[in-house]
């Protein structure tokens, strides 16, 4: 799918048109779809939300950085078909098994193969990251992940230690707000996770309990 394509920049029509109805965009299910994979492997300058648009954009660079969207995690497709049951679309009947479809499809043959996740500087927190924890299953191939400068503690960082894949060898959680109970949910999955070479944990709240 060409919305999952890194090599796409997106434009996302959050706003209705001048005189066309119905509901917000992120309440309906084809919208919804295609907002969250758009973002599966896309930076936020690539995704652009064209509701932000004003006159103070008056070259690209401003419309980059004004419209540039804050990435959802990936889900995993049983928790999509869990959203998208409550969202709308026209037909229902018909549209929502093909959406359903169409995201399995995608996480079981874009993003399985995904060797880098970078979701750095997202102001993901806790409930960020139990939504990528779910999904993690899903990338088998993931050798480096990269979170960081968010808000993960360690009530996240527990969620993501149980789900790490074993061939992962770079993980990067810089800046995040883990402390001593996070670096302990770390240890305790260390033994699934042998090819594990670089663990980078600088400017968090470990101290020198959690880094014993």
């Amino acid at each position: 799918s060409w919305y999952a394509s890194s090599r796409v920049m997106k434009w996302l029509l959050t706003v209705p048109l001048t005189g066309c109805g119905g509901n917000v965009y992120d309440d309906r299910g084809w919208t919804f779809f295609e907002r969250l994979v758009a973002c599966l492997d896309t930076a936020s300058t690539a995704v652009l939300d064209l509701g932000f648009l004003d006159e103070q954009c008056q070259s690209f660079e401003q419309v980059i950085e004004k419209c540039k969207t804050n990435r959802m995690p990936p889900l995993s497709p049983d928790s999509m078909d869990e959203i998208l049951d409550s969202k709308g679309f026209s037909y229902a009947e018909t549209d929502l098994p093909i959406v359903k479809h169409i995201y399995r499809f995608t996480m079981q043959n874009l993003f399985a193969t995904q060797q880098l996740l970078d979701f750095a500087g997202l102001s993901w927190h806790d409930t960020h990251a139990e939504q990528l924890a779910g999904a993690l299953a899903w990338c088998p191939c993931l050798t480096k992940l990269v979170l960081t400068s968010n808000s993960i503690g360690d009530l996240g960082l527990e969620k993501i230690a149980k789900s790490l894949p074993p061939g992962l060898q770079i993980l990067d959680l810089v800046d995040n707000k883990i402390g001593a109970p996070g670096a302990q949910h770390l240890a305790d999955a260390m033994s699934g996770l042998r090819n594990l070479q670089q663990l980078y944990l600088s400017s968090n709240a470990i101290g020198s309990q959690g880094a014993n």
